[in-house]
């Protein structure tokens, strides 16, 4: 009931008075279709980028490009701090 609840929205209470008198099959069937309704949409936004090798290349380059300017502020303030001359870049 709670996955049902997280994927419908609805509340235990509610799902409880819905789902009465339902067997097994059927409300594994609901929660389920309630669940691959949930995801849906974040499967095609991932099926969007995943596809789009261009853009992931861009967004990889600027991350990596980020990430070297911060580990080079990191080891340069390192280097100062343990008396080392400062690595050129």
């Amino acid at each position: 009931m709670d996955i049902y609840s997280a994927a419908s929205g609805k509340s235990v209470e509610e799902l409880e008075t819905q789902c009465a008198g339902y067997n097994y099959g059927q409300f594994k069937s609901e929660v389920a279709d309630a669940v691959i309704a949930l995801l849906e949409p974040i499967q095609q936004r991932y099926n969007e980028y995943i596809n789009n090798k261009d853009y992931l290349n861009e967004v990889l380059k600027k991350g990596a490009g980020a990430a070297q300017k911060v580990a080079y502020k990191t080891l340069a303030k390192a280097y100062r701090k343990a008396g080392f001359v400062e690595r050129p870049r």
